[in-house]
């Protein structure tokens, strides 16, 4: 037993100060949905995060950035210079092209990031107490997703777009008109290569225990993909191997879009786009139904 004197008179003091019912607005699901889907923007882009979480985004943001200006540039002291067929390959179609490396590490690190860390940290019971499904969950995460890997591939093309209306001959006024079928052109070409490249990324990001984990599993599996089915379809000459990569489909998707010819393996074996993009959507909602069938248990 011990020893330790007890209090004589154990009691405490109950204040009551009244009880004041929350008089705020109500907010419904609608609130909720948007609330998410900004906080997938902010992780992807490291916004009100420590420095360390910005140093990648914003890095690979700046090399998205620097080939434009490297085409700008060659477009303005080299237009006299060269024909137009030479001057054309320095346009939207091969930036597009050129910078899916960079799309691929950029979709790498921010698909995990705003999947694995609501499992890891046991995030999704305090999304449970709020009035979101599993369906408004996932469909707010796939919209922060695809609004910021949008914005990464679309705001280098506007910027583009508008450096090489400023060095054209004709004027800014007159390129910016007369090229308006190129913005839908890039438009689409920066949806169908984040469609191929982040539904893939979203596969991976729902079997990853954590972040750095799912981005180390999806650059192995996207890389190994695109040897395999160089394998397939150049040493055994199987044709369905050619689109197994998502790297390459997302570059055929950006020659389709713009109506030109590239060398992707999907090119080479002669596959229609279309069939490219069917392939590309299967992915993308196998991905969302696995994800649905299994955030329906935890929300």
């Amino acid at each position: 037993m011990s020893d330790t004197p007890r209090p004589a008179d154990p009691t405490g003091v109950v204040y009551d100060r009244g009880y004041a019912p929350y008089t705020g607005v109500r907010h419904g699901s609608r609130a909720v949905f948007w609330a998410i889907v900004k906080d997938g923007v902010r992780r992807g882009f490291g916004i009100r995060r420590k420095f360390r979480y910005k140093i990648l985004p914003w890095s690979l943001a700046t090399l998205m950035v620097l080939p434009a200006a490297f085409f700008v540039g060659f477009a303005f002291f080299f237009s006299s210079q060269i024909d137009q067929g030479a001057l054309d390959f320095f346009g939207h179609q091969s930036y597009a092209v050129f910078t899916t490396s960079i799309a691929v590490l950029f979709v790498a690190f921010v698909t995990p990031e705003l999947i694995v860390p609501d499992r890891e940290e046991g995030v999704l019971a305090v999304y449970a107490s709020r009035p979101v499904t599993a369906l408004g969950y996932l469909s707010a995460r796939a919209a922060g997703l695809a609004l910021t890997v949008g914005v990464f591939l679309f705001v280098p093309q506007v910027l583009l777009y508008l450096g090489l209306g400023a060095v054209d001959p004709d004027g800014f006024a007159a390129a910016l008109t007369g090229n308006l079928d190129q913005v839908a052109r890039f438009t689409a070409a920066s949806a169908t290569s984040m469609l191929a490249l982040a539904g893939p990324a979203l596969l991976v990001s729902l079997f990853a225990a954590r972040v750095a984990t799912g981005s180390g599993i999806y650059l192995g599996t996207v890389f190994g993909l695109s040897i395999a089915g160089s394998i397939l379809f150049e040493g055994t000459g199987q044709r369905w191997g050619a689109i197994l990569s998502p790297i390459d489909n997302a570059n055929h998707l950006i020659a389709w879009v713009f109506g030109g010819r590239e060398t992707s393996l999907p090119e080479r074996a002669d596959i229609a786009g279309i069939v490219t993009l069917l392939v590309v959507a299967v992915v993308g909602v196998v991905a969302v139904v696995y994800a649905h069938r299994r955030y329906r248990e935890e929300l």
